[in-house]
């Protein structure tokens, strides 16, 4: 039942996170990627056709990576490695800035760490209810 709850977080967070950052955000700000500015340097990847603000994903590591935390400090001791990991991908591959990748954990972490306090208090509730 626990880990259930787990997921059902980090669903609404992620859902959360795509929400706010890919959907409103990223169209809101409009931030032209480094790699449409500086169009010389061969990418390893595709060329993202979206915009820079807020990296993706690093919102949604960062995300996981605070839920999971949260949730369990033994997770943390492997998601908080990984998003650092994904978040520094962003900048090697050259698709966003550094203030993109920065704002985008420090979101990720706000929004992780509050949908997670929103659905403790809401599991609270239900489970004080039926004593």
């Amino acid at each position: 039942m626990r880990y259930r709850t787990y997921g059902i977080t980090l669903l609404v967070g992620l859902m959360a996170g795509l929400l706010i950052g890919n959907l409103l955000l990223k169209n809101l700000i409009g931030r032209s990627r480094p790699n449409w500015i500086e169009d010389t340097i061969t990418l390893l990847i595709t060329n993202p056709t979206d915009y820079s603000f807020p990296s993706g994903h690093t919102l949604s590591s960062a995300i996981s990576a605070t839920i999971l935390t949260m949730s369990n400090r033994k997770f943390g001791y492997i998601a908080i490695p990984l998003a650092c990991l994904i978040a520094f991908s962003r900048l090697y591959l050259f698709v966003h800035f550094p203030s993109d990748v920065l704002g985008a954990a420090l979101m990720g972490s706000l929004i992780g760490a509050l949908v997670f306090i929103g659905i403790r208090r809401m599991m609270d509730k239900k489970y004080s209810m039926k004593s």
